[in-house]
């Protein structure tokens, strides 16, 4: 009698899908992948060690219950939180900091125009916009970058 897979119809070899390969088949299966090309040959053989590496069946996935799940889900939630908060007290910080700088200059600016230093305020605007366009451009690279991803 022949063999028959799950939806009843027999199968072309006789064999079923749980029996083992003889030592012809895996001779014959390593013969046929030494013969491939060889980019070809290199994504089977990383096909056959991922495979290898990897089990259908997690030895924790009878074990999780709908609590493990919940506790799962609430710690990624809780991350999700700190991660949102993080990033808010950076952009919060990062504001303080440039409206403080910018302050500072302009203070320094203002100063030297009241005391008519026009060759001092001059150099200073120049050093100053130089280095607020290096600065704006490379934010406005990074925020491209980061688009892009």
């Amino acid at each position: 009698m022949e063999k028959q897979d799950k939806a009843g119809a027999e199968k072309p070899d006789g064999k079923a899908d749980h029996e083992i390969e003889t030592e012809d088949e895996t001779a014959a299966g390593i013969e046929a992948v030494e013969n491939l090309p060889k980019p070809v040959k290199k994504k089977v053989e990383y096909f056959e060690m991922m495979a290898a590496g990897i089990s259908p069946v997690s030895p924790f996935a009878g074990k999780l219950s709908e609590k493990h799940i919940d506790k799962i889900l609430e710690i990624q939630s809780k991350q999700i939180e700190y991660t949102h908060e993080t990033e808010k007290q950076a952009r919060n910080h990062f504001l303080v900091i440039y409206l403080a700088t910018a302050a500072l200059f302009l203070t320094i600016i203002l100063s030297l125009a009241i005391l008519g230093k026009d060759s001092l305020l001059l150099d200073i605007i120049k050093i100053v916009s130089a280095f607020a366009c290096g600065f704006a451009g490379g934010m406005g690279l990074k925020a491209h970058i980061n688009r892009k991803k």
